[in-house]
């Protein structure tokens, strides 16, 4: 019974939240098309206030699921926690520097927190990382047009190597790579290339820019945290989603949790993800 409560409470909230997002008409046509079954469409939009352009959303896909978390409950709203004033305020010094702020977006799937990032830090340039194709291309199409955004087709990784898909049968958010020997301009489809954070910053701006990297990578996490993990001390605030609970006895996140704690940090949590602030 407590299971059973627990999942309408939550609808209940993410219905109330979707009404705040988008307002009671928007929030009705939203779950008309998602959950109706009517539509032939492929896929439809949602206009979000703050945003440039609607938000596009696959049909059939977990992209409904991604919208809601992330725009009607505010699970990436770092107002939730007091340790975010500093992150505010690195924002604002940059930008009244004339600097512009650094988002790092690993794991950016169709794009839904690269636009919640986008929606609120409008001076940031961010870096949205996805390395399954068809997400990318979902990616691509929710960003269009937008210069502040910058797309970039491959997996974030602790070195620079070549890594397949393991589980293409399994739904879009659930997407997992390992490392492949063959490189992947020469090989079958299925591999992509990896990139790496201080590979990220570097091109694009410098340490000093860095606002803050969030990470959902669907166990990769104890890839890119084995090794060259330097770069955690250059960041403000990592966003984490770990997945121990999806991948049992697998210790994703151990490494993670090493590397972090040569670092003087506090964790909050917000739904599914770990704000980790360093100091």
């Amino acid at each position: 019974m407590g299971g059973r409560s627990y999942k309408i409470g939550r609808n209940v909230s993410r219905w109330l939240g979707a009404v705040e997002c988008l307002g009671l008409p928007g929030a009705s046509r939203l779950l008309y098309e998602a959950y109706s079954g009517i539509s032939r469409k492929s896929n439809y939009e949602v206009n979000v206030p703050g945003l440039h352009q609607p938000v596009k959303i696959r049909k059939k896909s977990t992209d409904i699921n991604a919208f809601m978390q992330i725009f009607a409950m505010g699970e990436y709203a770092l107002d939730n926690f007091a340790q975010s004033s500093k992150i505010f305020q690195r924002y604002n010094n940059l930008v009244s520097r004339g600097i512009r702020p650094l988002i790092i977006d690993c794991g950016a799937n169709s794009g839904m927190a690269t636009l919640w990032w986008r929606k609120m830090f409008p001076l940031a340039k961010i870096v949205a990382i996805e390395a399954a194709a068809d997400n990318f291309a979902a990616l691509t199409r929710n960003t269009s047009g937008d210069e502040a955004i910058k797309c970039v087709h491959a997996a974030v990784w602790s070195h620079k190597t070549t890594v397949k898909l393991d589980n293409p049968a399994d739904d879009m958010w659930a997407f997992r790579f390992s490392e492949e020997s063959a490189p992947a301009s020469e090989s079958q489809s299925g591999l992509t290339d990896t990139v790496t954070i201080q590979e990220i910053v570097e091109e694009e701006a410098d340490w000093e820019s860095v606002l803050l990297v969030k990470i959902d990578i669907e166990g990769g996490e104890r890839q890119l945290f084995s090794e060259n993990t330097d770069w955690i001390g250059r960041v403000p605030l990592i966003i984490i989603e770990t997945h121990d609970s999806l991948q049992p006895y697998d210790k994703t996140s151990l490494n993670f949790f090493r590397a972090v704690s040569a670092y003087d940090f506090e964790v909050c949590f917000s739904g599914e993800n770990a704000f980790v602030y360093l100091s």
